[in-house]
C-alpha cells in the first residue's frame, strides 16, 4: 500500500471558526461576540488562546484550548468542509509559520515526521 506525508495549513481564522464550531458540537458553548485575539502559545504542547469581547457587555473572556482540543477541532473542521483526512493515519500538529498546521502520515513511522515539530499526536 502506499504511503502518505502531507501538510493541512489553516489559517487563524480558520482555526477560530474551527474551535467555535468544535464547542458549539460538543455542548460547550464559548461566549456570544467577536474573537480579538488568537494566540498560539507552544508549552508542552500547542494551546490556543482565544480572546473573545462578548457583544452584550464588552466583557473579555480568555479561554485557553488545549492541543487535544485544537486537534479535535481541525479534523471536525475538515470532516465539515469535505477536506478528506484518512481515518488510519498518524495526525500531528505543528506550527507553519505563525498557523498551525495537521501533519499527516499514512503507512509511515510517526518517526518520520520532521525534527522539532511534532507537538501532539492522534
Amino acid at each position: 500500500m502506499p504511503s502518505e506525508a502531507r501538510y493541512i495549513v489553516f489559517s487563524r481564522v480558520e482555526l477560530t471558526a474551527a474551535i467555535r464550531q468544535y464547542f458549539a458540537k460538543t455542548g460547550r458553548g464559548l461566549p456570544i461576540g467577536q474573537c480579538r485575539k488568537l494566540h498560539l502559545s507552544i508549552e508542552a504542547s500547542i494551546v490556543a488562546h482565544l480572546e473573545i469581547v462578548e457583544d452584550r457587555n464588552d466583557r473579555i473572556h480568555e479561554i485557553p484550548v488545549d492541543s487535544d482540543q485544537v486537534m479535535s477541532a481541525l479534523i471536525l473542521y475538515c470532516k465539515d468542509e469535505g477536506i478528506p483526512l484518512p481515518l488510519h493515519a498518524t495526525k500531528v500538529l505543528q506550527m507553519a509559520g505563525s498557523n498551525i498546521c495537521l501533519y499527516i502520515l499514512k503507512n509511515l513511522p510517526a518517526a518520520v515526521a520532521p525534527a522539532g515539530g511534532a507537538l501532539q499526536v492522534a
